[in-house]
């Protein structure tokens, strides 16, 4: 959106400039009739497709509330009420909440959008939401880019995405009847000749947009005027692709819609009915309908433990084996799993593996999906894809990682080499790979794969899988910017806020900065960088858990968010293996390296922070049934953040060598080497740190006592302008303390391609008073406040007797109210 609506923005401003000038009110809101912002009076005519009974009256628009220091939600309240439920306008939708102004996207009648500016006191802009400002950008490059790629089965856009603008479709079937509208009016034709040819009415109509568009560059018609001639409506009017490449599905809410080039006609992708400009006017027919508010490419989706139990609960190696050791304090503490369960979406589970057999035998496994709570591990299992996995499949090897726990054939279970980080827990399986396809089955909505966990008891939900985009369009990947699935991943977790989404980074790394990809990108997800292990996971000139993996995505988001947000070990980690038996010889084992490998050690983590809410060790750090609550989103994924450990750097891939191949660079150990590059917090490699339970919640029981004090508001809420503060009197004898405070909340979903994603902003900052000295600290390293991010950290040093004041302020909302979570540990060091 943003080249249109900036062009309309400055005529606005250049109008109220004139009037401040002139003497016009005097203020920054000089009177209606002297500003008047620019309105496009484009007449959107649709009589064209008169065949069609799904088209809408109604047509999208943007409106930007350009009065400075106004609250979103206030925003929306003012252009509400003047409009009443008399004027069909839709639901307005934030899309830009800033102190400068915010936008909302709306359908409504043009005869509505064109009085609305002076239906209100205070300056407005109108934009319709015209079908280029529709296409996402590098959609059209993506397409063209394809056409070059000498792998492009791996590198093709699997579709595109129509997203529908609210309430367009209310049910799937809506949707679907939708969708085969847009595909029949894009083989629809004006007056034909006697060889039965005539011009596409979506071409006739997209270009006649386009000549009125006072906005638009004259090669940008031109552009679409050739790509249409050697598109739809060229001689052979893109057939193939109707009737040959493209499949059309709806999600099952009916909010989006998918167009499919399948996998199986990849081949005849050259032909002349699959060109670009076939492709692209297939963009420009779904951009075209009024009911459409975002058309993006849909990307390909591929795939993205014994060390990992104290690395992430300690960090400290153990000096023996013994079970429950210093090294795993809250496995010694009881806090393993027990009565848990994990969601997981993967490529399948090899249930006859030894770390998830049953010996009463599997739970059924069909698409209806049945649950069973009395099953040892796997209580649910989704057949959407098929009912296995693949010989050293992915999804066993992350389920692995998570909840494995060995069982021998007398059904007694021991410690076994590849124990999960959460060994006593159970999961509900979402199988989305058929074993003869490589590529992930599409699942949309991905509220879908939640919901299904969800039945079974899953609050916490692990992805190891994302977008493969394969080639930088311009320096950057089409799947860094906030798409369809980031979307739907935010707006499952704030509508369900006990819900927890742990997602892998991507792999994609080597290539530098923008690599974190969809749906990693989501801002309520906890994204998940790789870290190297230690001991016998780690190869040869590797060197240990303190190290990023060279591979593992790196931030920021396009829209300049920071990821990812957390790291663990991902390169390399032991885990169960599909189509092996159990330990003996290691059949039933293997390493993988990722950072699909890394985020189910922090979902694992997750799930011990949930069971010790749930059975009440906060605060004392001793289980407590009296005092147990349910956690939020928020406050599990403060947790994690703010114990997180810093990295020392990256060790990048020149200097590592396969197993008992060659000699280590001699380098290779050395900061500022090309071995080794320097990694602080907060920074794109891997922002908050390393996981690190022991940092992070309170343990005192069993022998171990981590020294911690813990503080932790779960439900707190604030209304826009207000401010709650928390005081810490930090007492107990003398000691120097290692502080560290953490806010974060689950902010609205946000419009896909969002520059500016987030829409609800949440101020922190940290005080400490000594001796009548007061010092100021701002989070995430910052020396102001952060208006990107919705996970904010302070960290200081504190002695005994000062006063720390925790300080939270809600600077502009686009709901009414919102709520959060803040974490506050204090370890004397």
């Amino acid at each position: 959106y943003g080249e249109k609506l900036q062009e309309s923005e400055n005529r606005s401003n250049r109008k109220l400039r004139r009037a401040e000038k002139d003497g016009g009110g005097g203020g920054k809101t000089p009177p209606t009739q002297e500003i008047s912002p620019h309105f496009y009076s484009n007449k959107i005519d649709f009589s064209s497709f008169s065949h069609s009974n799904t088209v809408s009256s109604n047509y999208p628009y943007v409106v930007c509330d350009m009065e400075s220091a106004k609250s979103g939600y206030k925003s929306r309240k003012d252009i509400q009420s003047r409009l009443g439920g008399d004027h069909g306008i839709s639901f307005l939708e934030p899309m830009y909440n800033k102190d400068d102004k915010t936008c909302f996207m709306g359908s409504m009648p043009a005869s509505v959008a064109g009085a609305l500016p002076d239906m209100v006191s205070f300056p407005l802009l109108v934009q319709p939401l015209l079908p280029e400002m529709k296409i996402m950008q590098g959609t059209l490059d993506k397409i063209v880019q394809n056409q070059h790629e000498t792998q492009f089965q791996r590198n093709q856009a699997s579709g595109f995405h129509a997203l529908l603008c609210a309430g367009a479709a209310k049910s799937k079937t809506a949707a679907e009847n939708l969708g085969k509208s847009i595909v029949h009016e894009m083989q629809s034709r004006d007056e034909k000749d006697d060889k039965g040819r005539g011009r596409s009415l979506v071409s006739k109509t997209y270009l006649r947009l386009t000549e009125n568009d006072i906005s638009s560059a004259k090669p940008s018609e031109g552009m679409w005027r050739s790509l249409f001639e050697e598109g739809i409506d060229a001689d052979h009017q893109c057939h193939d692709m109707f009737h040959n490449l493209l499949s059309m599905e709806p999600d099952e809410k009916g909010e989006a819609i998918t167009f499919s080039i399948t996998d199986k006609h990849m081949s005849a992708a050259s032909s002349s009915g699959s060109s670009p400009a076939c492709l692209m006017s297939l963009v420009a027919g779904i951009a075209l309908r009024p009911e459409v508010c975002s058309c993006m490419a849909a990307p390909k989706m591929g795939f993205r433990n014994r060390h990992a139990q104290w690395i992430s609960q300690s960090g400290i190696f153990p000096t023996n084996n013994a079970e429950g050791g210093e090294s795993r304090p809250f496995f010694a503490a009881g806090i393993t799993g027990e009565n848990q369960v994990v969601g997981v979406s993967d490529s399948g589970l090899d249930t006859n593996n030894c770390y998830f057999k049953d010996g009463n035998g599997d739970v059924a496994k069909t698409i209806s999906a049945p649950i069973d709570q009395t099953r040892r591990k796997v209580v649910q299992y989704t057949a959407f894809g098929d009912d296995e996995d693949t010989q050293n499949g992915h999804g066993t090897h992350v389920v692995g990682t998570i909840v494995g726990r060995r069982v021998s054939n007398n059904g007694f279970e021991s410690t076994g080499y590849a124990d999960g980080i959460a060994r006593n827990a159970k999961v509900a399986f979402f199988d989305l790979e058929k074993k003869d396809i490589f590529n992930l089955t599409a699942i949309r909505p991905m509220s879908q794969v939640f919901s299904n966990a969800a039945q079974a008891g899953a609050h916490v939900h692990s992805v190891s899988w994302g977008a493969e985009d394969g080639t930088q369009i311009n320096g950057q990947y089409p799947s860094n910017r906030y798409g369809l699935e980031d979307m739907q991943v935010d707006e499952y977790i704030y509508d369900n806020p006990l819900t927890t989404v742990v997602v892998a980074a991507g792999n994609f790394g080597r290539d530098g900065s923008y690599t974190v990809m969809t749906p990693a990108v989501a801002k309520n997800a906890i994204t998940v960088g790789a870290s190297h292990s230690r001991d016998y996971d780690a190869l040869k000139c590797m060197l240990n858990e303190d190290y990023l993996a060279d591979f593992s995505a790196r931030g920021p988001t396009a829209d300049n968010r920071t990821k990812p947000d957390i790291v663990a070990p991902g390169y390399w980690v032991l885990s169960a293996a599909a189509g092996g038996r159990c330990d003996e010889n290691f059949e039933g084992l293997m390493w993988r390296k990722g950072t699909s490998m890394a985020a189910p050690v922090v979902a694992g983590s997750a799930i011990l922070v949930r069971q010790y809410f749930e059975e009440g060790f906060y605060p004392r750090g001793q289980k407590n049934p009296l005092r147990k609550f349910i956690p939020t989103n928020a406050l599990v994924k403060a947790v994690l953040l703010n114990g997180a450990e810093a990295l020392i750097g990256v060790q990048n891939h020149d200097c590592i060598l396969p197993v008992n191949v060659g000699k280590c660079d001699p380098d290779y150990k050395k900061i500022g080497t090309t071995c080794l590059t320097a990694s602080e917090p907060y920074d794109q490699n891997q922002n908050f740190g390393r996981v690190n339970l022991d940092n992070s919640l309170r343990l005192k029981t069993n022998g171990i006592n981590n020294k911690l004090k813990t503080f932790v508001e779960n439900r707190g809420v604030l209304e826009h302008g207000a401010t709650n503060t928390k005081i810490i009197n930090l007492g107990g004898g003398q000691c120097n303390f290692r502080v560290s405070a953490t806010l974060v909340w689950d902010d609205p979903k946000s419009a896909v391609g969002c520059k500016e994603c987030l829409l609800n902003d949440l101020d922190f900052r940290v005080t400490r008073t000594r001796n009548g000295a007061t010092d100021t600290f701002f989070p995430n390293g910052l020396s102001e406040r952060d208006s990107k991010n919705n996970a904010e950290r302070v960290q200081l040093d504190a002695s005994t007797g000062d006063r720390i004041e925790m300080i939270v302020h809600a600077h502009d909302l686009s709901t009414q109210r919102q709520e959060y979570a803040l974490v506050m540990t204090a370890k004397c060091v």
